[in-house]
């Protein structure tokens, strides 16, 4: 039998016996409990997700006592600014990498951007709209996503990262399937434009992706809560080491070009979230800040260079043994 016909009561099935107001109003709420019903059943499904996290997965999957106390350690002497999008409240805020807590709203903004980062003039902040499948830029004043054009993933992929390289300018973004696994891309800053470059069966989501001065790309899978190296130029994986943080869902990390230290958006579900620091010889993340702002999920950018960096754009994006900039 089908679990919604147990449910309604006798009256909805042909039967008198019960009060016309009590079938009226369970008429009215079945749906929202065959709703539940039908999530429930998929809450395993969610252990790991590079999709947006659904509205009610406390309620329907997450026991009592799931929401973590906020804690905030001693604050870092980073001056460094960053941006960041507030997934769960729609907000776009800026924040010092010392003082995440203290943070500058700047405008609402509710695009589904998974994916941020500067150019290497850090002045252009760079967009990936999963929504759209478009690549773009975010107004730094007013929190306006502006396309340049279509990005498009693999079929049944949707994106969940993207870096530039802040040096060379080369732009790579990674998607992740439903049927677990990743892949990783570099897009024409120009067009818009992905171009395939590698996939990954055995790194089932990467959720996101950073590179630094010294064009080594880091990446973060939540299956496994590990952090990995890909070489971009043969796409060979280096295993770094665990997070020890079970994460979850969309969420980002970039590197603060002037010190070298990778900082990482850990959102864990149901609004738990941390900030702080990857360990780039272990993969261990450690927390400056949890849970402050309350009930909050981060992408963000911090806007640093590379000192001397200068950058290099190529006809086709960026390729390896390319010599020859315009």
């Amino acid at each position: 039998m089908h679990p919604t016909h147990a449910l309604a009561p006798d009256c909805l099935r042909g039967g008198h016996h019960r009060p016309l107001v009590v079938c009226i109003l369970f008429s009215l709420l079945l749906p929202f409990a065959t709703a539940a019903v039908a999530f429930e059943t998929k809450c395993s499904d969610l252990a790991s997700s590079a999709l947006p996290e659904p509205e009610g997965r406390v309620r329907a999957c997450v026991p009592e006592g799931g929401v973590l106390p906020s804690v905030r350690a001693a604050p870092k002497s980073g001056t460094a600014t960053a941006y960041a999008l507030n997934l769960r409240q729609d907000e776009f805020v800026r924040h010092t990498l010392g003082d995440f807590p203290g943070q500058t709203f700047i405008a609402a903004n509710d695009d589904d951007l998974l994916g941020l980062d500067f150019d290497p003039t850090a002045t252009i902040l760079y967009a990936l709209n999963d929504d759209t499948n478009e690549f773009g830029t975010l107004g730094l004043t007013n929190g306006v996503f502006s396309a340049i054009g279509p990005s498009i993933p693999l079929p049944s992929h949707s994106w969940t990262g993207m870096s530039v390289d802040p040096v060379t300018g080369a732009v790579f973004a990674s998607s992740s399937g439903l049927a677990q696994e990743s892949a990783l891309y570099t897009i024409n800053p120009s067009t818009g434009a992905a171009t395939l470059r590698f996939t990954y069966p055995n790194l089932d989501i990467i959720i996101d992706i950073a590179v630094n001065c010294l064009g080594e790309l880091y990446v973060h899978e939540i299956v496994t809560d590990m952090i990995y190296r890909i070489n971009p130029a043969n796409g060979q994986v280096t295993t770094i080491g665990p997070t020890n943080v079970g994460a979850n869902f969309p969420q980002g990390m970039d590197f603060d070009n002037q010190t070298g230290d990778l900082y990482a958006y850990v959102y864990q579900g149901t609004g738990n979230h941390q900030y702080g620091t990857v360990n780039l010889n272990t993969g261990r993340f450690t927390a400056d800040v949890v849970n402050m702002p309350s009930n909050s999920q981060f992408e963000g950018a911090t806007q640093t260079t590379c000192d001397g960096a200068s950058p290099l754009i190529f006809p086709d994006d960026w390729e390896s043994g390319d010599t020859s900039a315009w």
